[in-house]
């Protein structure tokens, strides 16, 4: 068995994965090896072991939940959640005796409320995901740039609502263009948080940036995704969830968030994960390429690895004890608080 990689960081764990597929390194494998490696902490966490799996650094107790203070501003009936977070527990108003909101379908939010409909918001509810960290101001075409020639020659995919609000019609046009100087969207978007994600080819090289067409306010970003070569696989942008609010605040309220969210994803070769299941992680990782090269009775080898270490790890961090995860843990920092 590998030895004990709890601690390991993201470029040990692409040497470890090299090594027991026994090949020499290059941008390309290793770009698959590290969304292997993510795809395989996802796994991990899947298994259950995600609140029992946490560990305790100079930091403080890392927990499975998470808090953030939100201001629900004056007549934004749609708001973000905070990057990272899938499954939330709970909103409270912050202000005394305001008490929780509470979540409903979207089909119970488009009948009980109107988003023209102003008050003390009572209810949430999750209508979609988007992957601005800006609200685009009004309904407008957006531009896709890119900063790399490779990107002349790409294919950027766009998913993005039109008209009548949030619950208008998603579209998903393809792009091409000269993204050097930047290509515009075939049709507008409305206004708020429209833009749901996006997904680039693997001849992408650069920086990826959309911008308002009036204003050229920046609207969403990641940054270059890959080494400069060809037959990369294909990127997707990062998402958040988008809740609807009613009724739409009449006034800024301050709110707490309460989320299960997800460990992040390992970018830098210096990332660690967020759960000590490293070991487990490499021999899962190292099945999923050895499939890919149809090396079947290798990868079935390297699947009873993975449950065992996964079984080891778990034992380990539970000998060690005081890893009891509090509801309130703190992931962003030393306050919780996010920017929404």
């Amino acid at each position: 068995m590998i030895a004990d990689l709890g601690t390991q960081t993201l470029g040990d764990m692409q040497t470890e994965v090299l090594s027991l597929l026994g090949k020499p390194s290059s941008a390309h494998l290793l770009t698959k090896i590290t969304q292997a490696l993510n795809r395989s902490l996802e796994w991990a966490v899947k298994q259950g072991q995600w609140p029992t799996l946490i560990r305790q650094d100079e930091v403080g107790l890392k927990a499975p939940a998470d808090a953030a203070s939100k201001t629900l501003l004056a007549g934004g009936a749609y708001a973000p959640l905070p990057w990272g977070c899938r499954n939330v527990q709970a909103m409270f108003l912050q202000q005394e005796g305001q008490g929780e909101i509470r979540q409903v379908s979207p089909e119970e939010m488009a009948r009980l409320y109107s988003t023209t409909t102003t008050g003390k918001p009572e209810a949430y509810a999750i209508v979609g995901e988007t992957c601005q960290h800006t609200e685009l101001a009004a309904t407008d075409t957006f531009v896709v740039t890119g900063n790399a020639v490779n990107d002349d020659v790409a294919t950027c995919r766009i998913w993005y609502r039109q008209q009548n609000g949030h619950l208008g019609e998603m579209v998903s046009p393809s792009i091409t263009g000269t993204f050097s100087a930047g290509v515009t969207s075939p049709t507008a978007a409305t206004a708020g948080w429209p833009i749901e994600r996006f997904s680039v080819s693997g001849l992408w090289a650069g920086d990826i940036t959309i911008t308002a067409t009036t204003g050229g306010a920046e609207l969403a970003k990641i940054s270059s995704p890959f080494a400069a070569t060809a037959n990369n696989p294909m990127s997707r942008s990062e998402t958040r969830p988008l809740v609807r609010l009613g009724p739409t605040p009449d006034a800024a309220y301050a709110c707490t968030v309460i989320w299960k969210r997800i460990p992040r994803k390992l970018v830098k070769n210096d990332d660690i994960p967020e759960i000590p299941a490293s070991a487990a992680m490499v021999y899962a990782a190292t099945a999923d390429m050895l499939r890919t090269e149809k090396r079947y009775s290798q990868a079935s080898q390297m699947d009873s690895k993975k449950l065992e270490a996964m079984g080891a790890e778990e034992a380990g961090e539970s000998m060690q004890g005081g890893f009891a995860a509090p509801m309130f843990g703190n992931f962003l920092g030393q306050t919780g608080v996010d920017s929404w």
